[in-house]
Order: C-alpha cells, then sequence, then structure tokens
C-alpha cells in the first residue's frame, strides 16, 4: 500500500541462470590433448542430460529444454581433444567417460566424477579429464604349422 491507502501491484522477475563447460580430454603420461572419447553428462539427482549437437561442429553441443529436434546423450570429444556444453542451466553436474579414445583403455581414474556447477558464482566451469593410459598392445606370433602326426616338423630327403 500506498500512503493513500492504494493497494499496488509490483512484478518482479528472476532470471534463469545458464552457463557453458569446456572439458578437455588428455593422455595420462603426456598431458597432450587426445580425441575420440565419449561422455554422458548427468545432471546430480536429475539423470542424464541429453543435448543437440550444435552445428556439424564435432564437441560442440548445446542444452535445449525442448526436446522435439535431433539430441543425444552421448558427447564425443573433438579431434583438438575438447568437448563443449552450452546453454546449461543451474544446477551441479558430472562426466561419466562411456568410452575410451581408441588406442586408450577406460580406469578409475576416468571413471571418477569431476563434478562441477552452473552458478551465481560461476558460468563457465573449465574441466580437464586426464586419466586414459595407452592400451597395451598384445602382437599375434605366427606359431610354425606343424604336421598332423604330432611330430617336430622334421623335413626328410
Amino acid at each position: 500500500m500506498n500512503a493513500d491507502g492504494v493497494v499496488q501491484t509490483v512484478a518482479m522477475e528472476d532470471e534463469r541462470i545458464f552457463g557453458d563447460v569446456t572439458l578437455t580430454k588428455q593422455d595420462y603420461d603426456t598431458r597432450t590433448n587426445i580425441s575420440g572419447a565419449a561422455f554422458n553428462l548427468v545432471k546430480q539427482g536429475g539423470g542424464t542430460v541429453r543435448v543437440s549437437e550444435v552445428s556439424s561442429s564435432a564437441g560442440e553441443y548445446e542444452y535445449t529444454e525442448n526436446t522435439t529436434g535431433t539430441t543425444t546423450t552421448t558427447l564425443t570429444v573433438s579431434e583438438t581433444g575438447t568437448l563443449t556444453v552450452r546453454n546449461l542451466p543451474y544446477g551441479t553436474y558430472y562426466f561419466e567417460e562411456i568410452k575410451a579414445p581408441a588406442g586408450y583403455e577406460l580406469t578409475d581414474m576416468t571413471r571418477e566424477q569431476r563434478t562441477f556447477s552452473i552458478s551465481n558464482a560461476e558460468t563457465k566451469p573449465a574441466l580437464t579429464n586426464v586419466g586414459n593410459k595407452a592400451a597395451a598392445v598384445c602382437f599375434a606370433i605366427p606359431l610354425p604349422i606343424l604336421p598332423f602326426s604330432g611330430s617336430a616338423g622334421m623335413s626328410f630327403p
């Protein structure tokens, strides 16, 4: 009420907070960026997040509340070793690695849940995911062909 006793109506609007996150994927030993890893983005207490791929640019995604278009839950790191998700609403999230890059293996370190938040204080968090080690290489060595008789494979003139 104002001084004259008239009820006043006041409209207040709060703007929603949105932010972007960038993940950089690196080799455990060399700390160089690597490509090809795949992740799920999970909102704490809310499940896996669906996003749209931005243009045809690998490694760039955008969150939209309208899921009528083509969306995915599998986010792939670009050839430069980065993955960016834009327009995430306020909240706490984590990336879950679901596929190691070619020549690498998932380890307990890569499965760690590194959380980040979109908040008043942080709207552009950046994470580095290190932990993939090169997979052990196995070479196939051909065995000598043995005769059906079971002998040592000797030849006689």
